[in-house]
């Protein structure tokens, strides 16, 4: 089955690798091609390259399957699929008139859902603390404080806050950051926190969608519906398993 979550945009980032490196051998489709500005592309090796911009890894050729099934996922997409023996393209499933973003809904959480859902970005983000300093090891306050110093000094700040309105201050300074933080952290120690550039891009990507649709519109009481959810927990599971490697080394 294709993830519902993969996007028009994913596809075109899709489309942009392949131009770049080409369509590995055993790729290429028989029956079928996406048209696209005046090139051709396999459509199912396209929407298993789409999967690793939506959710971090590439599809196996072997959990979906190509004609029918990747042909009305693209064409739902709004992208162009033709009949390589009849130059015909292939029909959508449905074409549905966009709605203006103003009239778009999504189905609501349930009480149950919402629940899961604040224990999913809480959890998580107490793992991200953790994983952080243990890569550093004793010292890493100091470290930062030396590498980061402005951001070390706006957790002093909040923590000054804190007290100044009674609130009992944090004894852990790391409970003070906040996302940007962390990927300010990564991309400082990259070479401590991943390897190489295109996993760099991914783990960034999956901190911005576990920000802008799991933990902003969670504590901020925004509108929250199975978009949200499902790619929240996608993101998770990438970043789960990403600290676990780097856990391992």
């Amino acid at each position: 089955m294709i993830p519902k979550n993969i996007t028009h945009e994913h596809v075109l980032k899709a489309l942009r690798e392949i131009d770049r490196n080409g369509i590995p051998k055993g790729r290429n489709s028989r029956k079928f091609v996406l048209t696209h500005e005046g090139k051709t592309y396999p459509p199912k090796f396209v929407v298993s390259l789409a999967n690793k911009y939506a959710n971090g890894i590439t599809l196996d050729s072997s959990a979906f399957s190509g004609g029918k099934e990747t042909n009305e996922f693209l064409t739902n997409l709004e992208f162009t699929i033709l009949d390589k023996s009849t130059n015909k393209a292939f029909p959508p499933k449905t074409r549905i008139k966009p709605k203006k973003r103003w009239e778009r809904s999504e189905p609501s959480l349930t009480t149950e859902d919402l629940g899961n859902f604040y224990l999913l970005i809480s959890s998580f983000e107490r793992e991200m603390r953790s994983f952080v300093k243990e890569k550093f090891g004793k010292g890493w306050i100091k470290r930062l404080q030396h590498d980061l110093p402005t951001m070390v000094n706006k957790w002093k700040e909040r923590e000054v806050t804190d007290t100044k309105w009674g609130i009992d201050p944090e004894k852990d300074p790391m409970n003070y950051a906040d996302l940007t933080d962390y990927m300010q952290i990564i991309k400082k120690y990259d070479r401590i926190f991943v390897e190489g550039n295109e996993e760099l891009s991914a783990v960034i990507t999956k901190l911005k969608d576990f920000t802008n649709y799991g933990r902003n519109p969670l504590m901020h009481c925004r509108t929250l519906d199975n978009k949200k959810y499902y790619t929240t927990q996608a993101a998770v599971d990438y970043l789960r398993e990403w600290i676990r490697r780097k856990t391992l080394t």
